[in-house]
């Protein structure tokens, strides 16, 4: 099925953030779409006036009844602007797509956790 022209989720990013990693695609994981759920990071974003970072992925990677995990973070940076450490916020998680992609903006939106 990955020969279908398949797009990349729809998502509201706001002004600041920045995504890196984005392997985050329109079709549910299902049978039909599931090679869309293989892979270490669905989707990735960091916002560096905020020191504020997240990772997400499927697991377990490839099952249709996995869940989806969202891991927020807090970045240190030094004075020249380098990444110098991330520590974990939260983890949440939810087998629902649409509730997944809730928690991303609303997380990049209001920086909460």
């Amino acid at each position: 099925m990955m020969n279908q022209k398949i797009r990349l989720q729809r998502l509201r990013v706001p002004t600041g953030w920045t995504i890196g990693i984005n392997n985050f695609y329109e079709v549910e994981p299902v049978d039909d779409f599931i090679e869309y759920y293989y892979g270490s990071v669905l989707i990735g974003g960091d916002n560096k006036m905020m020191g504020l970072s997240f990772d997400s992925r499927y697991e377990p990677e490839g099952e249709p009844n996995g869940e989806f995990v969202f891991v927020s973070q807090k970045n240190e940076y030094d004075k020249k602007g380098n990444l110098i450490g991330v520590s974990v916020l939260d983890v949440k998680r939810t087998k629902k797509k649409s509730e997944f992609i809730d928690i991303i903006e609303s997380y990049m939106e209001k920086g909460a956790h």
